[in-house]
């Protein structure tokens, strides 16, 4: 056909009205999305948040102490149950050539969560006894039975939800998560007023994990089948291997404190920092939104000057969000951790400034570092992970015991300028991104004056 005889209806007002139309109603698909996402893994993983009046109510220190010890261990047998396969998820269905050999994928994955799952499951059981020998604070062993169901049930959990965020199933992936936390809410709050206790809250997460399991797994075969290829679970544990043991290494700054606090100053002493703690999270939970949306794309703007200009400015835009989330609870955290909690916890408020700024420190670290993500494998950041927190958890172990809680803070912001440091730099190092960096002034200008303002006021 001649080119000619072509007619090109760009210019044709219609058409570009109906482009238009398009883009926007386009754009705001993928802001509900995110924020239907936001809004259930806000719910997922601020519910400690959000019932902290209750559980500060019914639990004194000593148990909420105790509490915060038992969700350390939660959190790393989680790590170790995960086997990465979330992270293979993301990594290999990006490469897959069409949706169906997507769906093998993820059955295949499904399959080993559950397989590991129920083998974690005899074995853990067997050795619990041991377990609670070891662990800090006086704990119940009942209470750890009950979160075993909740670990073991984790690792297909988070297979089905990443699925469905990698389909767009936002509604859906709302719809479980807050139905998973209402049900853990009311199960908490029954057992509580009943005067259960800590068993209360390990009871209504081991029946809320057993309530989402059963209805993603459920959905998620009837979608996606069954078994897959068995000769891909290879790559998949190999690529997955490096973040549980980059996981682990985490953990010894993000949960082996609150052990090592309880080891040396009791549970009293764990429930002032955990209070501390959990309102240093608070900008990671308002960022999710963000989240979901950038490290779904980051990958996809690599390839010319023009994309890579693009990436540094969104980086950078997201750290300038950051700071202004974090100068946020700088200034109102004080004032919500005194009306939420009783004036025995009150303490906490002056630990708030030091935890915020290693949450800074950390937010540079994870947004300035696509390259050290680009490598063929894993094994980068788990090296440089690894360092981080041996660093990290050496400077634990010889300042709590010297200074307490303020030589855990000390240690923690130790570990997070270091990390901000080695993967900024090996990240520049295998790709240069022209990121706007005298534009982060401002922003953490004011980020340090509302966290000095919320000392004065409150402290």
């Amino acid at each position: 056909m001649n080119p000619v005889l072509i007619k090109d209806y760009t210019h044709d007002s219609r058409v570009k009205c109906a482009i238009v139309k398009a883009s926007t109603l386009l754009a705001s698909q993928h802001i509900q999305q995110a924020m239907y996402y936001g809004a259930g893994l806000l719910c997922m993983r601020g519910i400690s948040l959000f019932m902290l009046p209750v559980f500060t109510h019914y639990l004194d220190p000593l148990q909420y102490g105790q509490l915060e010890v038992l969700l350390a261990f939660v959190s790393i047998a989680s790590l170790i149950l995960s086997l990465g396969l979330v992270e293979a998820m993301y990594r290999f269905c990006g490469l897959a050539a069409s949706m169906a050999e997507k769906k093998q994928l993820v059955a295949q994955l499904m399959s080993v969560s559950i397989i590991f799952s129920l083998i974690f499951y005899v074995f853990l059981t067997l050795i619990l006894p041991f377990i609670h020998v070891l662990l800090p604070g006086e704990l119940a062993l009942i209470d750890l039975h009950y979160l075993l169901i909740s670990i073991v049930l984790e690792s297909p959990i988070a297979v089905a939800l990443a699925w469905l965020r990698l389909t767009d199933q936002a509604k859906l992936f709302f719809y479980v998560t807050v139905g998973k936390t209402i049900v853990q809410t009311l199960f908490s709050w029954w057992g509580l007023k009943s005067g259960f206790a800590v068993t209360a809250i390990c009871q209504a997460s081991a029946i809320s994990s057993v309530f989402l399991a059963t209805i993603l797994i459920c959905w998620h075969v009837r979608q996606v089948g069954w078994w897959g290829r068995w000769q891909q679970v290879k790559p998949l544990l190999f690529y997955g291997g490096p973040f549980v043991i980059s996981g682990i290494a985490g953990f010894l700054l993000s949960g082996a404190d609150r052990w090592l606090i309880a080891a040396e100053l009791g549970t009293q002493a764990v429930a002032i920092f955990a209070i501390a703690l959990k309102f240093s999270l608070i900008p990671s939970l308002l960022m999710q939104p963000f989240s979901l949306w950038w490290y779904a794309r980051r990958f996809t703007l690599l390839g010319s000057p023009q994309a890579l200009k693009k990436h540094a400015n969104i980086a950078v835009n997201g750290l300038l969000l950051w700071f202004l989330m974090i100068a946020l609870v700088g200034v109102v955290g004080p004032l919500l951790i005194i009306e939420m909690t009783p004036e025995i916890y009150h303490e906490a408020v002056k630990f708030l400034p030091g935890l915020l700024l290693a949450v800074a420190f950390r937010s540079v670290a994870d947004l300035l570092n696509i390259g050290c993500f680009t490598q063929t494998d894993s094994r980068l950041q788990m090296c440089l992970n690894m360092a981080v927190s041996a660093l990290g958890f050496t400077a634990l172990v010889v300042l709590i015991p010297m200074f307490g809680i303020i030589g855990a803070i000390a240690a923690c912001l130790l570990a997070a300028v270091l990390k901000m440091c080695v993967f900024y730099g090996f990240s520049q190092r295998l790709i240069w991104l022209p990121y706007p960096l005298r534009r982060l002034l401002p922003g953490v200008v004011i980020m340090v004056l509302m966290i000095v303002l919320g000392q004065s006021l409150y402290a």
